[in-house]
């Protein structure tokens, strides 16, 4: 997800955009995660939570605001920051859970092809072709084009007829299982009787995840998830509770109507790549991280960060008394109705939905070809007739920072409001 477009851009027009951006963060981003860390910890406390774990990477920022909370407050919760992701937590259970290893490895996302199912489960290139054959895949297909959502159903079941797939991801599994619960031992998981873990969000895979790797090492304790938003209410009651601060699956509608959680997670960037898995060196077991951004992009997520902590600091300073609404009304403003200048300067952001982070694409641009496939009625024909968004238009991760490009008033209202009314019809169904 990390990482920043700003290379090739006049030195002048960077240096500007690097202060406008920690102006952002400290004068209103900074407040709204110290609003949100601060509640966490109130929660912590009356759920009788002694430490939190904060997940890689989104958890990065929000840990050491927890940790200038804590020290101010004097509040005696162990803030702990836990080097892991979807990725990491995925591979060593795929071999504990049946079929529901094929339902991740075969999701859905902003481009999944082939290839995409071959890096998930991490299989070397030299076993493709033995694959592809024993799923009766003609050799001269497209490996990275972009399947329709439709299709993933029929590849699921095709790979899952394998022999060779299936062996080589129950041995990619197991492999990585054994570093992965010796680093959940050596970070005190095994010994919490209440785990609370702390993230963004969204569906609380990582958490169910990690209950499934926790449990079949024998851990009967209980586990609790801290989020800034959930979607859904969690996959089953085992994988423990989910809290959240912004919105929930029956709760905060107009919140998440207005929200990006593409551009929350680009606001989150750590400076660190992402935790493919875990290795052990002599008697420490270590995660196992992708390249760091480059030098240019470290930069801009570090100037992010200090502007995160000089603000939540101030916010700390002034005395703490939540207000979810503050919080509101600046999220509502800044994802919902955001001035061009404002996308300009998130929209270098590179992000990836993908477990695998095989491909990057600018948070928003100025590239308004897409925004007639945000038109309701051409939303409405594809649902009912299945019809592939790429063959109509490009995804877009934020669609409201690609909105605030538009020139005409008239026209940038007309895609505002389309987009508004399908997210309103959407989470009105929910």
């Amino acid at each position: 997800m990390a990482g920043l477009r700003c290379l090739g851009m006049p030195s002048k027009c960077v240096m500007r955009m690097r202060s406008d951006l920690y102006t952002l963060s400290k004068t209103q981003i900074g407040p709204v995660l110290c609003d949100y860390v601060y509640w966490v910890l109130q929660e912590a406390r009356r759920q009788e939570v002694s430490t939190l774990y904060f997940l890689a990477r989104d958890g990065y920022v929000l840990q050491r605001i927890a940790r200038e909370i804590c020290m101010t407050e004097k509040i005696s919760i162990e803030c702990r920051y836990l080097y892991c992701s979807r990725a990491s937590l995925r591979m060593p259970s795929y071999h504990l859970i049946g079929e529901e290893a094929y339902d991740l490895l075969f999701q859905g996302g902003y481009h999944v092809s082939i290839h995409s199912f071959f890096e998930r489960a991490m299989i070397e290139e030299k076993y493709w072709e033995t694959i592809l054959e024993q799923c009766g895949i003609t050799r001269n297909i497209d490996l990275d084009r972009e399947l329709q959502q439709s299709e993933l159903k029929k590849y699921r079941k095709l790979f899952m007829q394998s022999e060779t797939f299936s062996s080589l991801l129950r041995g990619n599994s197991q492999n990585a299982y054994e570093n992965t619960i010796g680093y959940f031992t050596q970070e005190g998981l095994f010994r919490q009787k209440h785990i609370g873990i702390v993230d963004s969000g969204w569906i609380g895979s990582m958490q169910r995840s990690l209950r499934q790797l926790l449990e079949s090492k024998g851990y009967r304790g209980k586990l609790t998830g801290f989020y800034f938003g959930m979607y859904t209410a969690g996959k089953e009651p085992a994988d423990g509770e989910y809290f959240s601060w912004y919105f929930s699956k029956k709760q905060g509608k107009k919140n998440k109507i207005l929200f990006c959680n593409n551009l929350f997670e680009c606001i989150l960037s750590a400076p660190h790549g992402m935790t493919i898995g875990y290795k052990k060196e002599k008697c420490v077991y270590k995660p196992v991280l992708r390249e760091a951004p480059k030098s240019e992009q470290m930069e801009e997520i570090q100037t992010q960060i200090l502007g995160l902590l000089d603000g939540a600091k101030i916010r700390i300073k002034n005395g703490m008394t939540v207000r979810r609404s503050n919080s509101e009304k600046t999220l509502h403003h800044l994802m919902g109705h955001p001035e061009k200048e404002i996308v300009k300067i998130y929209g270098r952001f590179l992000f990836c939905d993908d477990i695998t982070e095989d491909y990057h694409y600018p948070l928003a641009d100025d590239a308004q070809d897409a925004l007639n496939g945000y038109i309701v009625w051409n939303r409405f024909i594809r649902r009912i007739f299945s019809i592939s968004t790429k063959k109509l238009s490009r995804e877009l991760f934020w669609p409201y920072g690609t909105v605030a490009f538009v020139k005409s008033p008239i026209k940038r209202a007309w895609y505002w409001v389309n987009i508004y009314l399908w997210e309103w019809v959407k989470f009105a169904l929910k």
